[in-house]
């Protein structure tokens, strides 16, 4: 085993300074330490603050790589490079506060639900290790910074697959994995910045592959589902949406299973449009409580059946001198052979042109969709005449 040691670079390339931007230039101090057999680095500015080297470009890298040839294998600086590297004669102390090693180690620990050791660190390393040496056919202490590069997506790729497999939970990569992103100096939230773009777009791939795959399985278990008689007729309301991507496609998936657990009442409606109310704040008038189990469920109504219950509502309200109440809905459209999702929405019944259903949507909806929704509903046409003389007058 070679003896330990430990050397600082002081690199100061001063290429692009001039006399406006004096403190431009490539200024660091890069410590390498052999310990043990074990090769660790730190760099640092001349200002002491520590530096993310995945931040740092291709140029100022391969500077680093001139550092490192010399510190491993023992090789002469490059004559041109000698007036911008130089050896400190006293080495710096290799900072010792966050080792990014053994919290990677510690965050992997947590995502299988095991208790880090000691003994548990160095089985890890010799795994990580093995695996490196074998994927990029160099030995791993030849280039810590690769290897440190190469532990670090391993176990954040980890997390990321776990994190968008998840049944039931759907986000971003951002909003699931903030506190990794952030912990790993990989986005500055703050500033909302990317600061390791290569590490971002290799965890990003692999959070995003995993989320295709939970949504088309989702999507897969959701037809399973349909009763056989309505697979057809039901195929495309409940098929994920080509022009959303994966994430809003899984969001839709709530409203998707909601439909699909109404089927049956939906069928029972005699009537071309048709209206599921999801939930409403006055559960007492739309009946989308479960008496028994205290559970939110879902109703279905023609037209003018929701009519007469937002004019309830809409009474109730005044009544009791409140704000507003609100209900969510969406409107089905039935082809006989399709079901067409027409909208998705909440009124506010209380507030201005909410006295019934259609008043509403006469007065919040375009006319290209009233008259689109009056070809299938002949009350809906009929409540639009009526309206349009009442304007007249």
């Amino acid at each position: 085993m070679e003896k330990d040691k430990i050397i600082t670079y002081r690199i100061n390339d001063e290429k692009i300074t001039n006399d406006k931007d004096k403190d431009k230039g490539f200024k660091v101090f890069y410590t390498l330490e052999r310990k043990n057999g074990s090769i660790s680095y730190c760099l640092e500015s001349l200002y002491r603050e520590t530096l993310n080297i995945n931040k740092i470009n291709g140029y100022e890298k391969m500077l680093l790589n001139i550092c490192f040839s010399n510190f491993y294998g023992n090789k002469e600086i490059p004559n041109e490079f000698k007036s911008i590297i130089t050896i400190e004669e006293v080495p710096r102390v290799i900072k010792q506060g966050f080792n990014t090693r053994y919290e990677l180690y510690k965050d992997l620990c947590h995502l299988r639900r095991t208790s880090p050791s000691t003994y548990g660190y160095i089985l890890a390393i010799d795994e990580w290790v093995k695996g490196f040496e074998k994927s990029m056919l160099k030995f791993a202490s030849s280039d810590p910074e690769m290897f440190d590069d190469y532990i670090e997506y391993k176990v954040l790729s980890e997390i990321a697959q776990k994190e968008a497999s998840k049944k039931g939970s759907y986000g971003t990569l951002e909003a699931t994995m903030s506190y990794y992103l952030g912990k790993y100096k990989i986005k500055d939230f703050k500033r909302n910045e990317i600061i390791d773009s290569s590490m971002y777009s290799r965890i990003k791939n692999v959070y995003d592959t995993a989320l295709t795959k939970k949504v088309l399985n989702s999507y897969d278990e959701l037809f399973e589902k349909i009763p056989e008689e309505y697979k057809v007729k039901y195929y495309n309301v409940l098929k994920p949406d080509k022009n959303k991507d994966e994430f809003q496609n899984y969001r839709d998936l709530s409203i998707k299973l909601k439909i699909l657990e109404s089927i049956e009442k939906i069928e029972s409606v005699d009537s071309k449009v048709k209206v599921l109310v999801l939930w409403s704040e006055r559960s007492d008038i739309f009946k989308t409580r479960d008496g028994l189990n205290q559970k939110e469920k879902t109703q279905v109504y023609t037209l003018e059946e929701m009519d007469e219950l937002v004019r309830r509502n809409y009474i109730e309200v005044k009544k009791d001198n409140e704000i507003y109440d609100k209900t969510k809905f969406l409107i089905l459209t039935d082809m006989e052979t399709d079901i067409e999702l027409s909208t998705i929405d909440i009124i506010d019944v209380g507030v201005s042109y909410t006295e019934s259903f259609t008043n509403y949507l006469e007065h919040y909806y375009s006319t290209d969709f009233i008259e689109k929704l009056s070809k299938f509903d002949p009350y809906l046409k009929n409540q639009a005449t009526v309206m349009e003389e009442e304007d007249e007058l």
